[in-house]
């Protein structure tokens, strides 16, 4: 499940010459995997990728975003006791307590903002209708609807690794 890679256009980079491991909190033995810090040159190249789907997400957007989310929480789900068993090597967290129920509320989130994608809910669409005979001057009809300008880099906190880490709500929303 881990490559250590950094995944950019759907191609696997591992440009970086940190090379990390990490160890588990709860008795210090190193956990799988090495992991490969991202690069300057990285970072560009996802940036790049990014504005490369803008004009499709535009058009095809409301079709496949909501798709793509409520396939990710399904994915989640899929892997839950394996993705819940390495947060808690990695973090100590509680299972049960803290890690399940972060777990089930980031895939709820994920299919949630795939609700507000799908009906549109999430563009905000606004019309005032106009007042032609308002004093001391007429109000015309104003209409308005969000619209994403381009890509958007989220920084998460790892102190929640599933509701703010790389899947958490604050990139769901992105």
């Amino acid at each position: 499940m881990l490559s250590g890679s950094n995944f950019i256009g759907g191609v696997e980079s591992s440009k970086g010459k940190n090379i990390f491991s990490v160890s588990s909190p709860l008795n210090k033995q190193a956990l799988q995997g090495e992991f490969s810090e991202v690069t300057s040159s990285e970072i560009n190249q996802a940036l790049s990728c990014a504005k490369e789907v803008i004009p499709y997400l535009r058009s095809e957007g409301v079709l496949i975003i909501p798709k793509f989310l409520n396939a990710l929480a399904d994915r989640i789900l899929e892997h839950k006791d394996a993705l819940i068993e390495r947060a808690h090597q990695e973090t100590g967290l509680s299972i049960s307590e803290r890690l399940g129920p972060e777990l089930q509320r980031t895939a709820t989130q994920l299919n949630l903002f795939a609700d507000l994608a799908r009906t549109g809910k999430s563009s905000d669409p606004r019309i005032v209708t106009g007042l032609p005979n308002r004093k001391p001057s007429p109000r015309p009809d104003i209409r308005g609807v969000r619209i994403g300008f381009g890509p958007v880099l989220v920084i998460e906190a790892s102190n929640f690794p599933f509701a703010f880490g790389a899947i958490g709500g604050d990139c769901e929303s992105a």
